[in-house]
């Protein structure tokens, strides 16, 4: 009798070691598949990022800003590439470009998430490449 509750109690532990197993398994999948999950959101939001930055309206943009060369050409506003929002004060003119103040293209390309550091000649030209000219 005392044998097979010995024998009953090894079972067990080598039951309750199986579960452990089973259980620590689970959780490594578990990790594993959220680690798959936050990749794919990311993967998701890239892919979001990228169908704005194709978007036909901010490839026209570009396209027509990259040859707009006189100060009374007319430049077309860049959306967004991430959100397709356009800004409020973008210049109508590369003679409205030429004349923007510090703040004013500071205020642009935070708009745009570009660095804002910089005089306002480097801020220029940061911001013109931006929307599509040559610096």
């Amino acid at each position: 009798m005392e044998q097979q509750l010995q024998g009953l109690q090894q079972t067990m532990q080598g039951l309750q070691q199986t579960m452990q197993g089973v259980e620590n398994r689970l959780e490594g999948v578990e990790n594993r598949l959220e680690g798959v999950e936050n990749r794919l959101e990311g993967v998701e939001g890239e892919v979001r990022k990228l169908g704005h930055r194709t978007s036909p309206r901010l490839r026209q943009a570009l396209q027509h800003n990259a040859h707009s060369f006189t100060t009374t050409s007319q430049l077309a506003v860049v959306p967004h590439p991430d959100t397709g929002e356009e800004p409020e004060d973008f210049p109508a003119t590369n003679g409205d470009l030429a004349q923007m103040p510090y703040a004013g293209l500071r205020r642009l390309l935070r708009f745009y998430g570009q660095p804002i550091i910089g005089t306002t000649d480097m801020l220029r030209q940061r911001l013109k490449a931006f929307i599509g000219q040559a610096p």
